[in-house]
């Protein structure tokens, strides 16, 4: 029996008839006194037990069966901390809302929680264990958060649904970012740049210079936008999602570049990641040594999944070359700088 708080695996077998295009499930097809629930797993061991029967007398696989089974494990839903996500919930918001108000707080929660819930959701449509989101309130930061986390066991799915996961949330976090900025720069205004008047002034991502670019025009040096705290919402998302974007270890952008090339993303996640650190040192992007620092402790490299043989499809494949992508166009080094 497991210990407390471990969680139930349940085990389903299929054999592969060599005589038959058909697949004998056990799930369907249970013999006389068998459980679908035989076995649990301690979530503390990474060994997983694995059963194997030959095909029940009489069946239509007894003829074909060779003596290989192949299972498919998916955890029955574990309980979730709710309480600590609430709070930490409810803190973001205070805390981005002591930044802008109302009009900045509630769009870039909303912005953040669609990005979670993307891949919380799909974490679920495929049972692979996950987190609710932990939000992460900064207070006194130019944003008032750190945006939020996810915990979740990887390794429990295979190449395709690590894609699906890893894509899922910077995209469904991109749409109301793109809304909240096109809607938002309709309220902004065009000011005067005074030096030493301003203050904190905002780098400007390629995709987000592109939006006020159809919204206002070509403006010069001397010229620039007051944005609507809505567009600065806007200009948050756009900014959270080229970072996430970026194809480094556990980010949103290593989970998808490792579904399209495996192993041989280990490479081009060590050049990025010596290239980051080499610019932090050299240019003076010294903010973002906590951030080098933290993909440095879990590890540039991304883990393999439990089956890298499963094929994305060409459909998958172009839609993770455009969405990495997007970590040059959403992404500035310097997103806050002063004048």
């Amino acid at each position: 029996m497991p210990h407390a708080g471990a969680r139930m695996m349940a085990t389903r077998v299929e054999y592969k008839c060599f005589a038959c295009p058909m697949t004998y499930n056990s799930a369907d097809h249970k013999l006389p006194g068998e459980s679908f629930m035989d076995f649990y797993e301690d979530p503390q061991r990474s060994d997983r037990p694995t059963a194997v029967h030959p095909p029940p007398a009489g069946s239509p696989f007894a003829a074909g069966y060779v003596g290989q089974a192949v299972t498919e494990r998916r955890l029955v839903t574990p309980r979730r901390r709710v309480l600590l996500p609430a709070l930490l919930f409810v803190a973001t918001c205070v805390s981005t809302y002591d930044v802008g108000g109302l009009a900045f707080a509630v769009p870039l929660m909303l912005i953040l929680t669609m990005h979670e819930l993307g891949h919380f959701f799909q974490a679920l449509r495929y049972g692979v264990p996950a987190s609710l989101p932990y939000f992460i309130p900064m207070p006194f930061s130019p944003i008032g958060t750190m945006g939020a986390v996810i915990g979740m066991q990887a390794h429990e799915a295979d190449r395709k649904e690590l894609f699906d996961i890893g894509i899922t949330g910077p995209l469904a976090g991109l749409v109301p970012a793109v809304i909240c900025s096109v809607i938002g720069l309709q309220h902004s205004e065009v000011f005067l740049v005074v030096p030493g008047r301003h203050g904190m002034m905002l780098g400007e991502p390629l995709f987000f210079k592109l939006l006020v670019y159809l919204t206002f025009g070509s403006l010069d040096a001397a010229h620039d936008v007051a944005l609507h705290p809505l567009a600065y919402a806007g200009w948050v998302g756009i900014f959270i999602t080229g970072l996430n974007m970026i194809p480094i270890g556990q980010l949103d952008g290593g989970h998808v570049l490792y579904a399209l090339l495996l192993r041989r993303a280990h490479g081009v996640a060590v050049v990025l990641f010596t290239a980051a650190a080499v610019a932090v040192a050299l240019f003076g992007y010294g903010g973002w040594s906590l951030m080098l620092l933290l993909l440095y402790l879990t590890g540039p490299k991304h883990p393999p999944t439990a089956d890298d043989t499963v094929p994305l499809g060409r459909g998958r494949t172009v839609l993770g070359w455009l969405t990495l992508s997007f970590a040059v166009l959403g992404f500035t080094p310097q997103p806050f700088y002063g004048i």
